[in-house]
C-alpha cells in the first residue's frame, strides 16, 4: 500500500475522531467550569479560539466528560492535526453557518440556503501546470491564461485549478509540493461574481 493510501486512511480516522471532538463544543452545556459562560462555542469553532484555556483546564475538562486527562490531550492532537493540514479541502461544501451562526451582521446561511447555482453551473479549466510547485497562483496569472485560451469569465462559473499535483498521489509529496491560488488571486476571482 502506497503511502498516500496510509495517509488517507489515518486522515480519515483523524477527521471521525476530531469531528466528535469539535461536536463536543457545540453540545456541552456552557455552566462546566472549563468554559466561559459568556462566550458563543457554535460549530465547534471554540476548541481553536480558547486552546489556551481548554490546556489550563484538562483536569477539570477530564472529571466532567468522565474521561482520563491524556485522552484530552491524545484528541486536541488530533484535532489540531485536523484543523492545520486541510485534509478535507475541496472534498465537500461548508455553509457559512458551519463557521458561525452570523456574518458580517446577518444570519449567516445554512447549507440548504447555498443556491444550487453555486455548485452546478458552466465551468472552465485553467492550466498552471506550468507554475512550479510552492509557487502561488494570482490574478495575473489567472488572466494570462483565460486569455490564452480566449474564455471571458462570467459570473457563476465554476473555477477548476490544474495543477498535476494529482501526479504526486501515492507519495508524501503529494500533500507538501504543489502550487496554489493565493490569497489576492482567490480575491480576484470572487470579484468576478
Amino acid at each position: 500500500m502506497g503511502a498516500g493510501k496510509v495517509f488517507c486512511i489515518l486522515a480519515g480516522i483523524i477527521t471521525l475522531i476530531s469531528t466528535f471532538f469539535l461536536s463536543l463544543f457545540s453540545v456541552v452545556p456552557s455552566a462546566y467550569l472549563w468554559l466561559d459562560a459568556n462566550t458563543a462555542y457554535g460549530s465547534g469553532l471554540g476548541f481553536f479560539l480558547h486552546i489556551a484555556d481548554i490546556f489550563a483546564n484538562v483536569d477539570t475538562m477530564a472529571a466532567d466528560l468522565g474521561i482520563e486527562s491524556y485522552l484530552i490531550y491524545i484528541f486536541a492532537g488530533m484535532l489540531i492535526l485536523w484543523g492545520i493540514s486541510g485534509i478535507l479541502m475541496g472534498t465537500h461544501m461548508d455553509a457559512p453557518w458551519y463557521y458561525h451562526p452570523t456574518s458580517q451582521g446577518k444570519e449567516s446561511k445554512t447549507i440548504d440556503e447555498i443556491p444550487i447555482e453555486y455548485c452546478y453551473n458552466d465551468g472552465v479549466v485553467l492550466d498552471m501546470t506550468h507554475k512550479k510547485l510552492g509557487e502561488l497562483i494570482n490574478s495575473k496569472d489567472i488572466q494570462k491564461v483565460l486569455k490564452k485560451i480566449k474564455y471571458e469569465q462570467k459570473p457563476l462559473d465554476i473555477v477548476l485549478i490544474r495543477t498535476d499535483t494529482d501526479k504526486f498521489w501515492d507519495t508524501f509529496k503529494y500533500w507538501t509540493d504543489y502550487a496554489g491560488v493565493g490569497r489576492e488571486g482567490t480575491i480576484w476571482l470572487v470579484d468576478q461574481g
